[in-house]
């Protein structure tokens, strides 16, 4: 009788490899779809995810670092004249007094990047043998040169804008948000002065939560799969002493 060979489990449907992924929530509903098939004990080929799947898997991953980087650079930008100016500080305070307070505005700026830690740190469950191996880390790779790139341009960006900012630039400036009401020319002038330094302080800032939202779903990852193996280990001992 001829040896059958390992059974291997198809996927199809709009999850599965008939399609490529859309966006971050459907790379990982197809990287579950690996997982239910490997932790059953079902054997799946490395071929089975090809070029173009690895490459799908990696555009998602930027995409969505892109997403990432784009919304925390936007907040960043409505938060800073709050961080950089006293007076700012207060008048926005008075209608929401939870802007006093400067973790709840770091959290605020870094939530979107909290957010997709989590999620990047969540798929740590789901890497379990090859394919999931391969789709994850090429997700996550995807997203560590969009942050790397985002992060980059928004630290040059930061410094330049702060080099660029002058008296008679900050004037300039003021004088143009200010064309329909002249009343407010001071105040945006003196904000505008206060962001000069507060950019330099918020640039390396960047850097270094950049630095960290691209180490953490790795250094995490590395930490489950150590964990497994170890664990595995242990078992495997206990079954044979037994």
């Amino acid at each position: 009788m001829e040896k059958q060979g390992p059974d291997i489990i198809p996927i199809t449907g709009e999850g599965g490899t008939g399609r490529s992924a859309q966006g971050i929530i459907g790379a990982i509903s197809q990287i579950q779809q690996f997982y239910v098939i490997e932790s059953l004990g079902q054997d799946i080929p490395d071929e089975f995810l090809t070029l173009e799947g690895q490459l799908n898997y990696f555009n998602c991953g930027f995409g969505g670092g892109f997403i990432e980087g784009l919304t925390f650079a936007v907040i960043t930008a409505l938060l800073l004249p709050i961080m950089a100016d006293t007076g700012t500080a207060h008048a926005v305070a008075s209608f929401f007094p939870l802007v006093r307070y400067k973790l709840f505005l770091y959290t605020v700026n870094c939530l979107p990047i909290i957010l997709f830690c989590f999620i990047c740190c969540y798929l740590s469950k789901y890497r379990v043998g090859k394919l999931t191996k391969k789709a994850v880390d090429n997700l996550l790779i995807g997203r560590m040169f969009s942050m790397a790139i985002k992060g980059v341009l928004i630290f040059a960006a930061f410094i330049m804008t702060s080099n660029a900012i002058t008296a008679t630039n900050a004037y300039k400036t003021a004088k143009i948000m200010t064309v329909l009401d002249r009343s407010y020319l001071p105040v945006v002038y003196r904000v505008i002065l206060n962001l000069k330094p507060t950019l330099i302080t918020t640039a390396y800032d960047v850097a270094f939560i950049f630095a960290m939202a691209t180490l953490v779903p790795f250094i995490t990852i590395w930490l489950v799969s150590i964990y497994r193996s170890v664990n595995r280990t242990r078992v495997e001992r206990f079954w044979n002493i037994g």
